[in-house]
């Protein structure tokens, strides 16, 4: 058994409510968490994984996001213009984080981790407040048995820096920023999914019945991004 995951956490029901609105009956596949010590919150699935795996049941609207305002976006939100070190984590993720974080006071992340057999390969998050990243690291393990222990890296001062890999707990570092409980905290042992690619016709659960709450002042900002806030 392993991990395979890719999604969205956040510990706002608000977040939720703004999924349904881009992808209509996709909260009914947000997996609901919780431990001991540990906030409840939920995971939502990369909208594309979503949209991958139910086929034509859901689809990203054409305006989700406007390609041609990408660099303003990028300035806007504080991503760095050179890509992430580990290529897992890119552009569209950090959209995904910045929209979702609109609806969501603490903010939400963008995280991945793959472990096969036991084995680590990577681990990487990012978060976004306000539509505004406000950290981002990641690990790649490296091969089993080389003498090399791998690569890592943070956000630092608006830029992507390395650091040891024995210094960054990528997921659990930036979830802290959503509610310090999470800080230091292994979140792999029953808290997380193992994975979140729907791939049934039949949600798990009922979708989020109301609609989003936003600031007029936050659509009229950030809809020159996301134009299907504007409707």
């Amino acid at each position: 058994m392993g991990f395979n995951l890719q999604g969205l956490l956040t510990v706002d029901v608000e977040a939720l409510a703004l999924y349904e609105r881009l992808l209509p009956g996709g909260s009914a596949w947000a997996v609901p968490v919780s431990g001991e010590g540990l906030p409840d919150a939920w995971v939502l699935p990369e909208p594309m994984h979503l949209t991958d795996g139910l086929g034509d049941a859901v689809a990203l609207p054409g305006d989700w996001f406007d390609d041609a305002a990408d660099a303003d976006w990028q300035a806007a939100a504080g991503v760095p213009g050179d890509t992430a070190p580990l290529s897992s984590l890119d552009l569209t993720d950090l959209r995904f984080a910045s929209l979702f974080s609109l609806a969501a006071p603490a903010g939400v992340v963008y995280l991945g981790d793959t472990t096969f057999g036991g084995v680590l390969d990577t681990e990487y998050a990012a978060v976004c407040v306000a539509g505004r990243l406000r950290a981002a690291s990641g690990i790649d393990h490296g091969k089993p048995g080389r003498e090399d222990s791998g690569t890592a890296f943070v956000l630092r001062d608006g830029a992507y820096t390395a650091v040891p890999s024995d210094s960054v707990s990528p997921i659990a570092d930036c979830a802290a920023v959503l509610d310090p409980r999470y800080r230091g905290a292994f979140l792999f042992d029953g808290y997380l999914p193992r994975s979140i690619r729907p791939n049934a016709s039949r949600p798990p659960r009922e979708a989020h019945a109301e609609p989003p709450k936003m600031d007029d002042a936050v659509v009229a900002e950030w809809s020159r991004f996301f134009p299907f806030l504007r409707g």
